[in-house]
């Protein structure tokens, strides 16, 4: 599998000083306990998947991992608001990355339903956003969704090691720096990581379903805890 591989490759690199990925929570799964193993600080730009930060993936006892996106818990909260908010039945609003796979199924005429992203629209994005949106245009056409947050996954990467000063070629050094990473301004928008290694951000993106047509339509900030 080449997430495990990829994360092998890293842990017995002795230069290897942090990893990003993987985008999805399958993924992850596999690549997180080798390295944290390693003591590599990990950042995920996708994998939304509640256990991640738990000790089953943990087997140095310390943790080496955040992500940069809400947690399946915060996406959940969001998906139950919207269904109240619209008097919908909580079926019709569901939790996935808007891509071919959240329309698979979809039948002209079904009723409309609704579909709560992780990821911000890069149109949606503060000033640090669209000019990110803007220099990604130029060089490689339209960004994903996804596309900002494997760049900040990199970003905050840098942030920590600049901050570790001279220990920023200690892994330990540069996951302690991530986890008290704090009121960062970024292009995805101002956030913190809890020492759980989760973001603070909880404002993520509803998109309409009709037949199979998505849209978007609107933003939403998650109800709290």
């Amino acid at each position: 599998m080449a997430s495990a591989a990829n994360a092998r490759l890293a842990a017995q690199d002795s230069t290897a000083i942090g990893f990003i990925g993987d985008l999805d929570s399958g993924a992850t799964r596999v690549s997180l306990p080798i390295t944290n193993q390693a003591e590599i600080p990990q950042i995920s730009p996708g994998s939304t998947a509640i256990d991640l930060p738990g000790e089953r993936y943990r087997p140095s006892d310390q943790q080496t991992f955040a992500r940069v996106v809400p947690s399946a818990a915060v996406l959940q909260r969001a998906a139950t608001g919207l269904a109240q908010r619209l008097g919908v039945p909580s079926e019709r609003v569901r939790t996935a990355a808007p891509n071919a796979v959240a329309l698979r199924g979809c039948r002209p005429g079904a009723p409309r339903s609704y579909l709560i992203s992780p990821y911000r629209e890069p149109s949606r994005l503060g000033p640090r956003g669209r000019d990110f949106d803007r220099d990604y245009r130029r060089r490689f056409g339209s960004p994903r969704p996804s596309s900002a947050y494997g760049f900040e996954a990199m970003s905050l990467l840098l942030s920590s090691v600049r901050r570790a000063g001279g220990d920023g070629g200690d892994r330990g050094a540069v996951s302690d720096q991530l986890l008290s990473t704090r009121d960062r301004r970024s292009v995805i928008g101002e956030y913190s990581i809890r020492s759980s290694g989760d973001t603070t951000l909880d404002l993520v993106t509803a998109y309409s379903i009709r037949g199979c047509r998505l849209a978007v339509s609107g933003e939403i900030r998650a109800p709290g805890a």
